[in-house]
């Protein structure tokens, strides 16, 4: 969201689109969601900036491991860059 009244203000994003509750944590899923979400804005938001948010994501759930920070961020990138995919494969991510 925008603040229309001072456009200088950062803006704010609300949520993620479609929210599915699973049974436990999955980083498969988070980055899934987070590039899908993502995808969104990145015709007009520099790609740095994205994955700067992408990295940030996995600071706040304590992802301290840089090989599993690395692991994920591809993975991130992966789901970037992946055109559809039909509702089953989408289904199979856990």
């Amino acid at each position: 969201m925008f603040n229309l009244r001072d456009l200088k203000q950062e803006p704010l994003v609300l949520d993620f689109e479609y929210v599915v509750f699973h049974k436990g944590p999955s980083l498969e899923v988070l980055m899934f969601l987070a590039a899908n979400f993502a995808k969104g804005f990145s015709d007009w938001m520099d790609r740095g900036i994205i994955d700067s948010w992408a990295d940030e994501l996995l600071d706040r759930v304590e992802v301290e491991d840089l090989d599993v920070r690395r692991k994920f961020m591809k993975r991130f990138d992966y789901y970037m860059s992946v055109g559809y995919m039909p509702h089953k494969e989408r289904m199979r991510i856990r």
